[in-house]
């Protein structure tokens, strides 16, 4: 028989066991509130976040780099100038754009068969806008080309002796919405039958007739934006 203090104390001990186990499990409930909490906020941050980058999405610019044309006849002992065509079919200005060139000869690529190179087009790499100053292209139908010309006598003779392809690739970097972005491409030109010309229209009629004009064709490797 236990005495009536002994009784008193066991009685006590049960009350706060209970008292204990009820607070642990509004304890339990109130951390997985506030599990359930946070991860509510973290999910809602994420969907900002996908939600803004959804909307400088679709408002950004975007710099096509859509085509290449020859700006004068290719001929030995001359300069090798050529034009590309850029449009922003963003809804924001591209500001601040930089470009560059490379160029090189390709194994001669026929009539028929699949143009490519598989080295990587590298030319972004550390290419930079240039704060107040570098291009502007706005959205829309504006029409912006970028020439550019080099004086390579044995590539020309190369390309004309059809012992290569020459083959074009760059980059364009610019800002919108305060970051940067660029757009590489890559191009070869292809030769036809009979001399290079000027390649702004197809088929300049000569008084010999028709002439083809040798044209820059887009690669399957090289191009690309981001």
């Amino acid at each position: 028989m236990l005495s009536h203090d002994q009784e008193h104390h066991a009685h006590e001990r049960r009350f706060w066991n209970r008292q204990i186990l009820v607070a642990k499990w509004l304890n339990g409930i109130t951390l997985g509130g506030s599990i359930a909490a946070c991860l509510g906020l973290i999910a809602l941050y994420v969907s900002i976040l996908g939600a803004n980058d959804s909307t400088m999405r679709a408002n950004r610019a975007w710099l096509s780099p859509s085509f290449m044309v020859l700006n004068r006849p290719l001929e030995n002992g001359s300069t090798i100038g050529f034009q590309i065509h850029v449009e922003n079919v963003g809804r924001e200005p591209a500001t601040n754009g930089v470009y560059t060139f490379n160029y090189f000869l390709a194994p001669y690529i026929t009539e028929g068969n699949g143009p490519d190179v598989f080295q990587e087009n590298t030319t972004c790499r550390g290419l930079k806008p240039v704060p107040h100053s570098g291009i502007t292209i706005y959205p829309g139908t504006v029409k912006f080309w970028i020439p550019y010309s080099f004086e390579d006598k044995k590539m020309i003779a190369d390309i004309l002796e059809r012992k290569g392809s020459l083959v074009i690739e760059g980059c364009i970097a610019f800002l919108t919405f305060g970051q940067r972005h660029t757009s590489e491409f890559r191009f070869f030109l292809r030769d036809t039958l009979g001399p290079s010309c000027w390649a702004a229209k197809e088929g300049i009629t000569t008084p010999q007739g028709v002439m083809q004009c040798w044209n820059f064709n887009g690669m399957l490797r090289g191009s690309g934006s981001d």
